[in-house]
Parts: structure tokens; C-alpha cells; sequence
């Protein structure tokens, strides 16, 4: 069976957000997650945890998507959460490009994700939680198969039951944007808004 034909690997990466989150200094011997880590999971997972974002701007003969989905899912303790970005093409559910498993570190007081693509490139980072403008900002490492390495950082903000997020890539010595998507919670509204810089061979 073939494998679904899989966006450029690296703006859908954190699409979402979901990098690891550094947390504010904890109380000496409070080692459980702070609450707005609770609440972000809250958000992620609420209503089904499912958000579809419209692709139609980048849409192409290599990266046939019409949409991308996100889905979200707490895991038992309530503390770890696990998601998946698919991709969408006339309705049908494309399979899943990457996963994510988020969890709080006690010792080191993070939360952390772990993110894999479907061609087994790894992705570990950190998120600052939400400044005054309401923004948090990711930076990532991604490791990909052949030895390479590569840095990404996102803007994500959350609000009602949207969920934003701007990608940009590490070239020569500074942070260049890329793209950026609306992300709407399915069942809260439809549709989702996309834009970004043209045919730049990347995903969300």
C-alpha cells in the first residue's frame, strides 16, 4: 500500500504549537503541571480536539490537500496529551503525516513533546508560555534521516475555538516567515484561513 503523499515536512511539524513548553518557576516541592499548561491541553482537547485549516492557497501537483486537520487526545492521567496532523482532500482523511506526544516533566519542570513525520524525522523543542500580546513562541530541532538538522520556531495563539499558528525557518543567522494558518475547531464553525509565501515547497 502506497504511503500518502505527505506535505513538505516541516511548517506542519508544529502547525502546531505543540513544541515542548518551558514553564514559569515552580513553588520548591510543587512538581505538578501549572495551570496553564492544564488549560492549553484543556483547549487542544475540548469538543473532540479535532481543527480542520483550509490549504486551497498552497495547494498543488505535490502537495495535494485541499485541507489540513489536527486531532487531540488527552491521555490517562489527563496530564499527557497525544495528537495527529492529516491531511484532507475532497473530505477523505489523507493519513497521518506526523504524531505528537505531549507531557509534563516533574524534574525538570516542562512540558515536553515528542514529534515524529512519517519519514522518521524526530522533533523536540520548547514553547514559552502566552506573552502580553497573547502569542506563545516555539523553537524547534528537527533531526531528519539523513543526519541533517534544522531549526523552526511558531507562533501560535489560541483563542475561542481558533487556533492560530505562523511558521518560520532558521536561515543564514535569522528567523524567516513562512507561512501561517487559521485553525478552527470542527463543529465550532467551519472552514479555517490559510496564507503564507506562495509555492515554497513546505507545510503548515
Amino acid at each position: 500500500m502506497k504511503r500518502p503523499i505527505a506535505p513538505p515536512w516541516h511548517t506542519l511539524a508544529l502547525a502546531v504549537l505543540l513544541a515542548p513548553i518551558a514553564a514559569p518557576a515552580l513553588a520548591q516541592g510543587d512538581a505538578s503541571p501549572p495551570a496553564w499548561y492544564r488549560e492549553h491541553n484543556e483547549f487542544m482537547t475540548r469538543g473532540g480536539g479535532v481543527f480542520h485549516t483550509d490549504n486551497s492557497r498552497h495547494r498543488s501537483a505535490t502537495e495535494p490537500w485541499d485541507q489540513y486537520g489536527l486531532a487531540w487526545e488527552k491521555g490517562p492521567s489527563g496530564q499527557t496529551v497525544h495528537g495527529r496532523l492529516f491531511g484532507l482532500r475532497d473530505g477523505v482523511d489523507g493519513g497521518t503525516f506526523w504524531e505528537f506526544w505531549v507531557y509534563w516533566h516533574p524534574g525538570d519542570g516542562k512540558a515536553y513533546i515528542v514529534q515524529v513525520g512519517g519519514d522518521g524525522t524526530l522533533g523536540v523543542g520548547t514553547l514559552e508560555p502566552p506573552g502580553a500580546n497573547g502569542k506563545a513562541r516555539s523553537e524547534a530541532t528537527f533531526h531528519h534521516p539523513d543526519g541533517t538538522s534544522t531549526r523552526v520556531a511558531h507562533e501560535v495563539e489560541n483563542a475561542g475555538d481558533t487556533h492560530a499558528t505562523a511558521s518560520f525557518d532558521w536561515v543564514d543567522g535569522a528567523w524567516q516567515p513562512r507561512r501561517t494558518y487559521v485553525w478552527t475547531r470542527v463543529g465550532a464553525a467551519s472552514g479555517g484561513e490559510a496564507s503564507g509565501t506562495g509555492d515554497d515547497g513546505e507545510s503548515p
